[in-house]
């Protein structure tokens, strides 16, 4: 499957300070005293949130909300909003995040950030110092982000809700909602962490262990027909669920089991897949290993989701194969291969 150029909207404004973060001041909004309960409270734990030590962590990993304003072309969905606007509805997040609304749904309903395809809505990881490499689209240094918004990441609590003010040197995109995930979280977001809910999935698992353990083939171009399982995301025309990280693997299992059984591919194709499904054969790409010969109909195998390609190139003419989700080689969901030539 194709990579997609990721951007979190809060990259959007390079990281600028250094050294000690100083609380940001109160915007300028309105006097305090004219503030409703809501933003003084986002105000304040603001202030109190930089003013903590930071945790000695190399790596966190949180989810945003985060209300823009002022910053052109940042959602196509939502307005831009006057600055009183924006951190009262910010405020307002921030009470119902704090009560135990749904995050999940707090930042799919409210959010400027772009979503990552296949990952939990608003979620990335940081890290403290120099990346590995092939970390996947959701992993960044940490100076990679707004100031204000790295350093809460680093004073929050497992499981913690933060706000992060507005600021113009230091968060300038706008108001953030941020909350801190567990450890729980992070291994249950991807069920292979855990022994496998039955048969099907168990058998599928062990295939794709079995096909990634191959030795690759030396062909010059591979051509397949792919259906992919998607999770947190539906197909491009809306039609399809959003699936958690479980049911994803489990409707992978299903269709995985039908196509081995002999079912035809392009139906399954059809009504499983949550790729585009143009053209006949249904679902199919055509790689190249040289990326100089890559063109509009031929995609550089390198320009692809790593577990894709070494599938690809593992796989004999007629032969169906799986792989899984994995944040940093297969991050849109649950893939299955059929190799057409």
């Amino acid at each position: 499957m194709k990579r997609r150029l990721i951007v979190l909207s809060s990259l959007l404004v390079a990281a600028c300070g250094s050294g000690f973060n100083h609380p940001p001041p109160p915007n300028q909004v309105s006097p305090s005293k004219n503030a409703s309960a809501e933003v003084e409270r986002f105000r304040d734990d603001a202030v109190a949130l930089l003013r903590r030590p930071e945790l000695d962590l190399e790596r966190v990993t949180v989810q945003y909300v985060l209300v823009a304003t002022g910053v052109i072309g940042i959602s196509d969905d939502k307005p831009d909003l006057p600055l009183a606007e924006a951190e009262q509805t910010a405020a307002e997040i921030y009470a119902k995040a704090r009560a135990g609304d749904d995050f999940d749904k707090l930042v799919l309903t409210h959010s400027y950030g772009q979503l990552s395809q296949g990952q939990r809505p608003g979620t990335f990881t940081l890290v403290r110092g120099e990346l590995s490499p092939n970390l996947g689209p959701t992993t960044f240094k940490r100076e990679q982000q707004e100031d204000s918004v790295w350093r809460a990441a680093w004073r929050l609590q497992p499981g913690e809700i933060g706000a992060v003010e507005k600021h113009e040197k230091d968060a300038n995109s706008g108001y953030y909602v941020i909350r801190r995930l567990t450890e729980d979280e992070i291994r249950r977001d991807d069920p292979a962490n855990f022994p496998p809910a039955d048969a099907e999935i168990k058998a599928m698992r062990e295939d794709a262990a079995a096909l990634l353990a191959r030795p690759e083939h030396h062909a010059a171009h591979v051509k397949v027909q792919h259906l992919l399982i998607g999770r947190y995301m539906s197909d491009p025309d809306g039609r399809k669920p959003r699936l958690s990280p479980n049911e994803a693997e489990a409707l992978a299992a299903e269709a995985f089991a039908k196509a081995k059984s002999g079912e035809s591919f392009d139906t399954l194709v059809r009504e499983y897949s949550y790729d585009q499904i143009n053209g006949e054969p249904p679902g199919v790409y055509l790689m190249v290993a040289d990326k100089d010969e890559a063109d509009r109909s031929h995609h550089a195998r390198e320009g692809m989701i790593p577990w894709f390609g070494d599938a690809a190139w593992r796989l004999q003419v007629g032969e169906i194969g799986v792989i899984l989700y994995d944040d940093a080689k297969s991050w849109y969901g649950y893939h299955i291969i059929k190799r057409i030539e």
